[in-house]
């Protein structure tokens, strides 16, 4: 980090915030207080007369940004609810703010892969705090431990479902599984292994996030993961087929079926008859198998649950059109 600018360091702040969304945070005057919202107001107040150049300029992809926020300032004479209307603009404000500071932070370096490994190496570096407290979360909710220690919501609870939803440090499972869909992608894409030093802790790395997914129960962050996955194997066949040997490939498979191992047993031995009768899928491991056959791509009318949702869906899709329109 050294030889970095002040900017430059709040913006590698700022990628290690992100998936801080409920843990550390607090509510002001019912707005919520997150890690990445200070240092980015920070990156902001040190951008600032750059955002205000850039902004009057409206160079190519700055307008767009700026003409959403105006449009959606618009949307006062139409706001049933004012106190919901303002708090959606100054969110929205603040990110083209905040978008607006990164382009000019990245737009004045003068070390831009530097930068970008910097950036790669934080962003696996926070993923393994909220990976590892996500663990932690899981088995703590488990064995018995307080909620005000693993931060689980009452929702997502062994007792209720039977097996533990895991979503760390964020708001919901789903938030949990996409935000780790990043080191996930990045460790796929790290295809001379500069990031991680060598191809077995790369796939020891990707094993872990694949079990810590699977244990969200968040079947669009599985689906997803999937095709990342298969989208990893034909990006780096290549490269696997010129560095696989025997013995890597052994130690490969190796951490593979110890992952696969550990999960399986696990989930067998901490799981719990749930009393959620919506997710009765069996006990232990059956739980996340049960939860995985409920996957419709298309959804079934038949069945009333998935009915609601198709409805649901269609609902928002014309009322959205009808506010574009």
């Amino acid at each position: 980090i050294r030889g970095l600018s002040l900017s430059e360091k709040l913006l590698l702040g700022l990628v290690f915030s992100l998936p801080f969304e409920r843990v550390p945070s607090f509510e002001v005057s019912g707005l919520t207080i997150k890690l990445s919202l200070i240092i980015g107001a920070f990156l902001i107040i040190l951008n600032l007369k750059s955002i205000v150049q850039d902004v009057r300029t409206l160079r190519k992809i700055y307008l767009a940004p700026f003409a959403l926020l105006c449009y959606s300032a618009l949307s006062i004479l139409l706001a049933e609810n004012l106190e919901f209307w303002l708090k959606s603009n100054l969110t929205l404000g603040f990110c083209i703010i905040l978008f607006y500071a990164l382009i000019s932070t990245v737009s004045n370096l003068t070390n831009r892969e530097k930068l970008i490994n910097l950036t790669l190496q934080v962003l696996l570096l926070s993923s393994a705090v909220v990976i590892g407290f996500g663990f932690f979360q899981w088995i703590g909710d488990h064995i018995g431990l307080s909620a005000n220690l693993t931060q689980i919501r009452p929702e997502y609870t062994a007792d209720k479902l039977g097996l533990t939803r895991m979503h760390s440090v964020l708001l919901e499972p789903l938030y949990f599984g996409l935000f780790l869909l990043l080191p996930l992608s990045t460790l796929w894409a790290d295809k001379k292994n500069s990031l991680t030093k060598n191809l077995y802790f790369r796939f020891a790395g990707l094993s872990v996030i694949y079990i810590a997914i699977l244990l969200s129960l968040a079947r669009g962050a599985i689906v997803a993961s999937a095709l990342i996955g298969v989208l990893g194997l034909v990006y780096n066949f290549k490269q696997l087929k010129k560095d696989l040997n025997p013995r890597i490939l052994l130690r490969i498979l190796g951490v593979g079926v110890l992952a696969l191992v550990v999960l399986v047993a696990g989930t067998s031995l901490l799981g719990k008859d749930g009393t959620d009768e919506d997710h009765d899928y069996g006990r232990g491991f059956s739980t996340i198998i049960g939860h995985l056959e409920t996957i419709k791509p298309w959804g079934n009318k038949d069945d009333e649950q998935d009915a609601n949702s198709i409805n649901s869906r269609d609902e928002a899709r014309s009322e959205a059109w009808e506010v574009i329109t």
